[in-house]
Order: C-alpha cells, then sequence, then structure tokens
C-alpha cells in the first residue's frame, strides 16, 4: 500500500480516535488504559532514555528537577501523532491478491469495505493493543516556575485477549493540567523539584471491530453522532499525582536524575450510560441533543470505582560533550526504568511488583541507552537501544521558531509474555521552544 494510502487509512482511524470515546456495544472497561501516558517523540527516537536530559519544553515534564536548569520556555503548542504497527499500514500488499485501496476508495458499498477491511484487519489481529495516539501541549515555563496543559486521544483493541474479528475497539480521552516548581538546592551541582497532575478522563467501553469497518466505509453516517454521543456506556474519573525528581551534576556536562512518579496517583471512576450523561453532568441547563429523542436516557452508577497505577523509581544519567566537541553536540544518556521494581499498598506497605520483568533479575532489560547529535544547532539526529529494542529518530528547527521531530521505534521486549513485536511511528510539530 502505497503512502497515500495509509495516509487515508491514518486519517479514517484519527476520526474514529476522536469519536470512540462516544460509542460502544457493550460495558467493558479497562480502567489501567484510563492511566495517562504522554507521548513524547525525542525521548521514544532515544529508547525513552531521557530522564536526565534537558533541552526540550517537555524535558520537565518528565523529570521536575529540570525546571530551573533552563530558561523561559512557550510551546505554542506542540501537536503529536503516534501511530502504532505502521509497518501493518506500509505493507505493499497489492501483490499478494490484496486490494488496492486508492481504487477502491472511490468506489462504494461491498468493495470499499472489502478493500478498507484488508488494510485495518491487521491492526487488529496479533496481541499488539495500541493504534494510535493524538496528543497537543500547550504551555510557559519560567526559571522555577513550570505549567502545561495537554489533551490525549488515544484508540486500543483488546487483540491480546480476542483475536480477530471478535476484538473490540476502546477510546480515551485525556485533560492534563501540570504545575511544576524547581530550583538549585545546592547551586551547580543539585536541583530538585516536585510538579502535580489534575488528570480528567473518560474511557469508552469496547467497539466491535464489525461497528468500526461500517463507520470508516460508509461516508452516510446520518445519525451516528447523535447515536453514538446517546447511547455510549462510559467511565469518567480524575485522579491528582505528583513526581519528585532530583538532579546531581558532579562535573561540567555530567548529570544524574532520580524520579518518583505516579505517588498519590489513585483513579477515581464512576460508570454512566452515555457520553451524553458526562457532558450534562459538566453543563446541567443545556444538553447536546433533544431529551425526546428516541437515543435518550440518562444514569450515573454511585459507586466508584478507583485504579492505583504503580508507583515507580526511575533513574538516570546524561553526558554532554559539547566543550570537547562544538560542531556536532555530541549528548549520551541512560535510563534503568523502575530501579527498585516495588510499589507501594494502603495497606501492605512496600511490596514487590508481581510481573516478572520488574524483579532485580530482569533489571537489565529495564536499561536503556540514547545518543544525539546536534549539526548547527538545526538538525538533530537520535538512536537509542535496550534489550531487544531499538529505536532512531531526527528532529529540525527552522528559524529556532518551528520544529519537526520524527521517531520510529522497535519494541520485542515483551515476547516471552505473549505479546508480539510492535513498531510505531511518531511525528511531533511545535512552535516556538522544542
Amino acid at each position: 500500500m502505497n503512502v497515500k494510502n495509509t495516509l487515508r487509512i491514518t486519517v479514517l482511524l484519527t476520526s474514529v480516535c476522536f469519536v470512540s470515546p462516544l460509542f460502544a456495544d457493550s460495558i467493558q472497561v479497562n480502567y489501567g488504559q484510563g492511566t495517562y501516558e504522554r507521548v513524547s517523540s525525542h525521548s521514544e527516537s532515544m529508547a525513552n532514555s531521557t530522564l536526565a536530559m534537558d533541552g526540550y519544553f517537555d524535558s520537565w515534564l518528565e523529570n521536575p528537577a529540570m525546571i530551573s536548569r533552563s530558561g523561559f520556555g512557550l510551546l505554542l503548542p506542540s501537536l503529536t501523532l503516534s501511530i502504532h504497527q505502521p509497518s501493518t499500514l506500509f505493507a505493499d500488499e497489492d501483490n499478494n491478491g490484496k486490494y488496492d485501496l486508492s481504487e477502491a476508495y472511490g468506489s462504494s458499498g461491498s468493495e470499499r469495505k472489502n478493500a478498507i477491511d484488508e488494510v485495518i484487519s491487521p491492526l487488529f489481529d496479533g496481541t499488539s493493543s495500541d493504534i494510535l495516539t493524538a496528543q497537543t501541549t500547550l504551555g510557559i515555563k519560567g526559571r522555577n516556575l513550570a505549567t502545561a496543559f495537554e489533551l490525549q486521544q488515544k484508540l486500543y483493541t483488546d487483540a491480546f485477549f480476542s483475536q480477530g474479528s471478535q476484538s473490540d475497539l476502546f477510546g480515551v480521552t485525556t485533560a492534563v493540567g501540570t504545575m511544576g516548581y524547581g530550583f538549585y538546592l545546592i547551586p551547580d551541582f543539585m536541583q530538585v523539584g516536585v510538579s502535580a497532575r489534575a488528570i480528567y478522563t473518560i474511557v469508552s467501553t469496547g467497539i466491535s471491530y464489525d461497528t468500526v469497518l461500517d463507520y470508516v466505509s460508509d461516508n452516510n453516517h446520518d445519525d451516528i453522532e447523535e447515536r453514538t454521543l446517546m447511547g455510549t456506556p462510559v467511565a469518567y474519573g480524575y485522579a491528582f499525582p505528583f513526581s519528585i525528581g532530583a538532579n546531581v551534576m558532579p562535573f561540567s556536562g555530567f548529570t544524574v536524575s532520580a524520579v518518583a512518579n505516579n505517588i498519590h496517583g489513585k483513579y477515581t471512576y464512576k460508570l454512566a450510560d452515555s457520553y451524553q450523561t458526562v457532558y450534562d453532568e459538566w453543563t446541567p441547563d443545556d444538553t447536546m441533543f433533544a431529551e425526546d429523542s428516541s437515543y435518550y436516557h440518562r444514569s450515573i452508577s454511585s459507586n466508584e470505582i478507583t485504579y492505583t497505577p504503580d508507583i515507580g523509581l526511575d533513574l538516570g544519567a546524561s553526558w554532554d560533550l559539547t566543550s570537547v566537541y562544538k560542531d556536532l553536540h555530541p549528548l549520551f544518556t541512560l535510563e534503568v526504568e523502575d530501579v527498585l521494581g516495588y510499589t507501594y499498598d494502603e495497606d501492605e506497605g512496600l511490596i514487590q511488583k508481581e510481573t516478572d520483568y520488574y524483579s532485580a533479575e530482569n533489571i537489565m532489560k529495564r536499561i536503556t541507552l540514547g545518543a544525539q547529535i546536534e549539526v548547527l544547532k538545526v538538525i538533530q539526529l537520535r538512536g537509542g537501544v535496550a534489550e531487544n529494542y531499538w529505536s532512531a529518530g531526527g528532529g529540525i528547527d527552522v528559524f529556532s521558531l518551528l520544529h519537526l521531530d520524527v521517531a520510529y521505534t522497535s519494541d520485542g521486549r515483551y515476547e516471552e509474555y505473549g505479546i508480539d513485536p510492535e513498531d510505531s511511528l511518531t511525528v511531533k510539530f511545535s512552535l516556538i521552544s522544542k
């Protein structure tokens, strides 16, 4: 399939991403998918080893101790799109008797449906779950204070548990406000910082594959908006997690960082019978559609459901050799994800995480390495490696106002747990700050 076809399918899936929290077939919610995980293109291109790396506006969103590292920053805004399993969409299937979407797209009926089915059905097979994430970020940062607002839409499937046409599609809509404060505890040697997030999230129930296929292959949606907004069970909730970070700079250009995240990260959800119901909770004097609509019904569960993600302690290091190689600005990074492998339980205190991946014996699997060079402060080239994982990417700055980043990753770290290797392609566009 050529690039034009891929872009068409991406647009179609993105349209589903923005309405997926609004329609579903049954009550089925994965609360763990509702927890917020932001997307960072430069971090992904360096194998997520950027905990101790500065130079990007969102560095402080990963490590709040970075707030005092640099001066003023303004993001107006950044737009990020991450496509999982792009190798599936870019595969040339014409020689295998598959449909050519560019020829079938202008047709109608079963021909179009079959063509689109051939393209998107692999996304619902196998064991990978993530499909697409769209994220926008606005923010401002001073010497010690920083704030940001983010809106994220995520699309995923339950293909790991039910493959093929039985897979369901899920959507998560998340709004996040973050405030941070950082300062030098010891001048030129140690920085500390703290950030707090207010998170509001809506997690949709499952949408069958057949419903998705009907939606993306039919131009005549008629009452699709009304039907989906008013007939979709959802879970909506909130959380107020915070993070604490510290940097130590033992000598020029070298930084060691530690960040404790998801502290007090409990999510509290309620179940509602439709997105319309959630809207009514926020705007009681207004409604999207007339109450005499055949789709209208309103019910909210009085029971609260809680989900608490694990607390993590990540370690990182970076070595900036710009003073030695001024023309290339080389930077090397290292990160250890959740170095202790413990989490906090309100009843039992510190406990070992259940997944073997976080055991002390598997700590080597959680170590990632990255590198970046920057030519003339305009072009950045990046790469990263870990066990059964590699990534590559780059960026370009135009007059220090426009910034474009691209990252590609190939992740096979979870094969032993029954999850197929997965690749992803992330593109980010930002104004003013990187």
